[in-house]
This record gives C-alpha cells, sequence and structure tokens, in this order.
C-alpha cells in the first residue's frame, strides 16, 4: 500500500483561497472582486503549483464541482479559474444565477500529490480504501474518474464508493481493481457561505 502525504495548509490559507473563489465569481456578476489574482500578492504557498477542486452548493445541494489533480500554474489562479468553471460550465448543471448567490456555499479543496495502492487482491484494496477514506482515482486506459474524500459522506462502503467511481469512469462494474490504476490522495478543504460578514 501507498502512503500519501498529510494536510499542508492552514485554515487562514486556506480562507484566503476561498476569498479568490468567491473574488472570481463577484466579478462574473459585476459585484466588487478581482480578475485573474497576482501570486505576488499572497503568501508563497498560494503561488506554488497543485491540484485542486471548487465545489459550489445551493441549498445544501450540488450546483459544480470541477477541478484538476495536478497543475502548473500557481494554486491561486487554478482556485480562480475552476471556481468559474464550476460556476458556469460544469455540464451537468445550468449556471449559477444571480437569485443563487444568497444559498450558495463554496469549497476549496487543495490535494495532496497522488500515490499508487498497490495490491494483490480486490478485497485488500477495498478493506484499505474503507479503514481510511481517501481521495480516489481510477484509471484503464484513457478512462478516468475521480472522488474527493468528501463524498465518503454520501457513499459510506467501499464497494458502493468504487461501484460509483468505476461507472462515473465509464469503466465496468465488473472490472477487478487488481486490473486498474487505482490512486490515492489527500485533501485539505474548508467550506464557506458565498456570503460572509
Amino acid at each position: 500500500m501507498s502512503a500519501i502525504s498529510s494536510a499542508r495548509f492552514s485554515a487562514a490559507e486556506l480562507s484566503q483561497l476561498l476569498v479568490v473563489a468567491r473574488q472570481a465569481i463577484a466579478t462574473h456578476f459585476g459585484q466588487k472582486g478581482q480578475q485573474l489574482p497576482n501570486p505576488e500578492d499572497y503568501d508563497e504557498c498560494l503561488s506554488a503549483s497543485a491540484g485542486c477542486f471548487v465545489t459550489l452548493e445551493v441549498r445544501g445541494e450540488l450546483q459544480g464541482c470541477i477541478g484538476t489533480i495536478t497543475s502548473q500554474q500557481p494554486l491561486l489562479q487554478e482556485v480562480h479559474k475552476k471556481a468559474l468553471a464550476a460556476a458556469f460550465s460544469d455540464k451537468r448543471f445550468p449556471p449559477l444565477t444571480v437569485d443563487q448567490l444568497s444559498t450558495l456555499t463554496l469549497e476549496v479543496s487543495v490535494l495532496s500529490k497522488p500515490g499508487l495502492l498497490a495490491s494483490g487482491k480486490d478485497q485488500d484494496c477495498l478493506n484499505y480504501l474503507g479503514r481510511h477514506h481517501p481521495g480516489v482515482i481510477l484509471s484503464q486506459g484513457k478512462r478516468r474518474g475521480v472522488f474527493l474524500p468528501q463524498v465518503w459522506e454520501k457513499l459510506k462502503t467501499p464497494k458502493e464508493f468504487v461501484t460509483a467511481l468505476k461507472r462515473k469512469a465509464g469503466i465496468s462494474a465488473e472490472t477487478p481493481l487488481t486490473e486498474l490504476r487505482v490512486e490515492i490522495f489527500n485533501v485539505d478543504s474548508h467550506k464557506e457561505a458565498y456570503w460572509q460578514s
């Protein structure tokens, strides 16, 4: 089994990333915000490259979730772009409207570097996932699906989690995990309402 890195970002740093996401959406609606943030205006760790996801919920229901596993761009700029993409370009949902802002919550998740989960048996892999609840990337050729660790809140058993992720990736539910590339990762995440006092 592969070890994955632990938390790297403080609550204050994650809050700064949420400000970036909030301002990206605010700018779109003509509210006070900023264009693509300048890395020189932020802490060095927020200017380093890292994978991230931005998740939007309206009244507690998913409204958009877009991200990248790896990135060559500064993290805060990636968050800015992914916030706009989650709000207006997630094809599963209609674009966010100004009327939804009063019940909108934003969540930013920064990914650790994924590690390969190697196992000789499917059950060993499922047992590991069930104990640790990491984020998971399943790949088979060009097919790939990603679930953040937060998905464990809704898909509570390893079998249910993996079956849903295979479906998302377009992989047959009957395909053994030992025939797939299974990568795992942790996230540092923080969630806030769009309107903060």
